[in-house]
């Protein structure tokens, strides 16, 4: 999801960033983790205009069309993952419930769910994080594009034990999803189609 740099930047901040290759925010973790002194100019930039920059996180997460969106954003401003923002969606859900905009409040309800699980997913092993992503994946097509992806991982019965013992729910759906999640990987794994 990318978005533009914001149109408060010093022109000096604007003619680095320029340079370092930077043309929206999607360019911008790359560039940062190259070069610590831009860095550090960044995070001086951040710190002077913190309150317009968590207003523009904030839009950009309500905005947020998909998980993927998500993760884009926590790239580019990883302080939504503090508990400080997380309290600040909560006022805006419990906002939107008081104007009775249920339909909003639920949507919001979700992206926070999935930052929730984002936050969650930075502390799991790399096995736990492929096996989540092979979950989560969107359809079978886009799961055996993650198996393939992450085969090293998944292709041992570890994986398997891991996904039948490991990731569970009580939702029926989702029990129903899991169970052909698992059919799927044990097919894969075993290099049926």
């Amino acid at each position: 999801m990318p978005s533009p740099l914001p149109a408060s930047l010093p022109a000096d901040l604007q003619a680095r960033l320029a340079a370092a290759g930077v043309r929206d925010t999607t360019d911008l973790p790359a560039a940062l983790d190259r070069d610590p002194a831009l860095r550090a100019a960044w995070m001086s930039f951040l710190a002077e205009y913190q309150d317009e920059i968590v207003q523009a996180a904030l839009l950009a997460f309500l905005s947020a069309p998909d998980f993927d969106a998500l993760q884009t954003l926590v790239g580019q401003a990883p302080f939504i993952l503090e508990e400080g923002f997380s309290e600040t969606v909560n006022e805006v859900i419990a906002q939107a419930e008081e104007a009775e905009e249920t339909d909003f409040a639920e949507s919001v309800r979700l992206r926070l769910a999935g930052l929730r699980q984002i936050k969650a997913g930075m502390a799991l092993s790399p096995l736990a994080q492929a096996l989540m992503a092979f979950v989560q994946a969107p359809d079978d097509a886009a799961a055996g594009a993650v198996f393939a992806a992450q085969r090293q991982l998944l292709l041992p019965q570890e994986a398997q034990r891991s996904l039948e013992d490991h990731i569970r729910s009580n939702d029926p759906t989702a029990q129903d999803h899991l169970a052909g999640r698992r059919r799927l990987l044990h097919r894969l794994r075993q290099g049926e189609p």
